[in-house]
């Protein structure tokens, strides 16, 4: 009787039963709703960092190639390369201008010395005109004086002119320009890559390319606007010191000095009518270059994707060709004024 009570003791109770069943199904209900756990492949992790690194590259090398196109997109033609003689580096006739200040040392400084040298001139041609003359060649030596009046009287109109001379000089090769027309827009000037590009390597290759182009397109854009102001000033300095070559005319030994300063304005001022058709031409040249960027399906850098030899060739050459551009550019700026004394003859 005693070990039935023992064995009655140690029998769980109805409830007890009944929490471990609940207990039970809980566990099973819980470990159906929870998810079974994936374990990522270590090629997949390669391969999004992989993808990661190649959107930092691609994003580089967009900036790099955006900005740079930006840059070419804003060289145009200046408004110092179109803007009248008294107003190409501020307001003419405002005091402290730099027309004004040239206009000064004109009329005050320079205008008195070429007066001098003109003096010297009719005094070395009267001196000429005295030892030819003896008893029997009067007139001829009245004739030669009333001609030395003239020739003086012509260049001191000359020099007291001067500036108006060299001013319409200016006006009458500006004249050319207003035949020059910027295009009417840049809409091409753009270069994209496509996101299906994933090759670090080649990416990496554009932002070096990037680089060059982004470098080269901030020289072309300082050069342009160095050339355009270089050239102003010259022409206010040469306007300045006109009035010495134009007496200088006088002297047949110096008469080719005087020729000569003429011809380098004229050609100074024709240069600039070269530099605003290769700054407009710039534009027309880049769109040229981008437009043959684009392969039939699509842009060039998009196509790149597809591992064709010649399309990876052309994809890696394409920034090369803007450098290209840009280096012409630069060319043909610094070369504006010699080609133009070509045109006037040397």
């Amino acid at each position: 009787m005693e070990q039935i009570k023992k064995l009655t003791q140690i029998r769980p109770s109805t409830t007890q039963l009944g929490m471990a069943v609940l207990a039970v199904l809980l566990c099973v209900s819980a470990s159906l709703l929870m998810p079974e756990p994936a374990y990522a492949s270590p090629f997949n992790i390669v391969e999004d960092i992989s993808n990661f690194i190649a959107e930092i590259v691609r994003n580089i090398a967009t900036s790099l190639l955006g900005t740079a196109m930006g840059v070419m997109s804003s060289i145009s033609a200046s408004s110092i390369l179109e803007a009248p003689f008294e107003t190409m580096l501020g307001a003419g006739g405002a005091s402290g201008s730099i027309y004004d200040m040239a206009n000064s040392l004109c009329q005050y400084a320079v205008k008195p010395v070429a007066g001098s040298i003109l003096a010297l001139v009719m005094l070395l041609e009267l001196v000429k005109i005295s030892q030819r003359i003896d008893g029997n060649s009067a007139m001829p030596a009245l004739k030669e004086i009333l001609f030395l009046f003239v020739f003086c009287a012509f260049f001191v109109f000359l020099i007291n002119n001067s500036q108006d001379i060299c001013i319409m000089i200016y006006n009458l090769v500006s004249q050319i320009s207003a035949y020059l027309t910027a295009p009417a827009s840049t809409a091409g000037m753009t270069f994209t890559i496509e996101s299906d590009i994933t090759d670090i390597g080649l990416l990496m290759v554009l932002v070096i390319d990037g680089l060059f182009v982004m470098l080269v397109a901030f020289i072309a854009y300082i050069l342009a606007l160095l050339m355009a102001y270089a050239r102003a000033i010259q022409l206010y300095v040469m306007m300045a010191f006109a009035p010495i070559p134009f007496a200088l005319l006088g002297f047949n030994e110096t008469r080719s000095m005087g020729v000569g300063f003429i011809k380098n304005y004229a050609a100074l001022c024709l240069a600039g009518t070269i530099m605003i058709f290769l700054l407009i031409c710039f534009p027309l040249l880049i769109n040229g270059v981008t437009t043959q960027m684009q392969a039939a399906g699509g842009n060039i850098l998009g196509a790149a994707a597809t591992g064709d030899p010649a399309t990876l060739v052309r994809f890696i050459t394409s920034p090369l060709q803007l450098i290209a551009c840009a280096l012409l550019l630069c060319f043909g700026l610094i070369k504006s004024g010699s080609w133009a004394r070509d045109i006037l003859g040397g």
